[in-house]
């Protein structure tokens, strides 16, 4: 019998240890704006270069990721009858990548969905380099070809292309450096001017302006 207990108490205490080392690693405590730039400031005084580069970079991210939250909460409401689905949540996207994103520009998308099909995509897209373009097309409508049109929305301007009339539509809209993207598919435009109206387009205007 002995010969029996003495293995089996040695597997136990061998799992027992086993299980002592066993320890997941505890998520790194979440930390603020100011206290990413604070120690960036001190990593460069100490110059810590690489350190001061990396504390800014996740400043950035956190400052964009915000920025993009205001942005979405000034989209208009979804008509009668549609859903407004928000963007993914970006949780668990690294933020040295965000940092690198926020440094080209970035974009907002909310997806609205309507009845039989129909879609409506709003898309902000952040310090775009089509923002040039745009305002070429704008100030110049003998550019754009037959499809197209330019909208006025009070000071601001915007180009409409009809891709299949009654049913698809491609809405660019430019305020200063940032570019209102709308895509309509399955309902005609009267749809898309009552989603992106004066009122709507003040409120983001004043979103990207903060």
């Amino acid at each position: 019998m002995q010969r029996f207990i003495t293995p089996l108490l040695a597997l136990l205490a061998l799992s027992s240890a086993t299980l002592a080392l066993q320890e997941r690693a505890a998520k790194p405590e979440a930390k603020d704006f100011g206290a990413l730039v604070t120690e960036a400031k001190t990593a460069f005084e100490g110059q810590r270069y690489g350190a001061a580069v990396t504390g800014l970079r996740d400043a950035l991210a956190l400052a964009s990721k915000a920025q993009r939250k205001a942005i979405f909460a000034a989209y208009p409401a979804a008509p009668a009858g549609w859903t407004l689905e928000p963007p993914a949540e970006e949780d668990e996207v690294p933020a040295a990548l965000a940092g690198l994103a926020a440094l080209g520009g970035s974009q907002v998308e909310g997806s609205y969905s309507g009845p039989n099909g129909a879609s409506l995509r709003l898309t902000v897209m952040i310090d775009s380099p089509m923002a040039q373009m745009i305002t070429m097309w704008a100030s110049n409508p003998a550019l754009l070809g037959e499809d197209a049109e330019v909208v006025k929305y009070g000071a601001h301007r915007a180009v409409l292309r009809t891709r299949e009339k009654g049913s698809s539509y491609e809405l660019q809209l430019l305020l200063a450096d940032d570019i209102v993207q709308v895509d309509l598919q399955g309902a005609d435009d009267d749809l898309l001017f009552r989603v992106l109206n004066q009122a709507a387009v003040d409120r983001l205007a004043a979103a990207l302006a903060q």
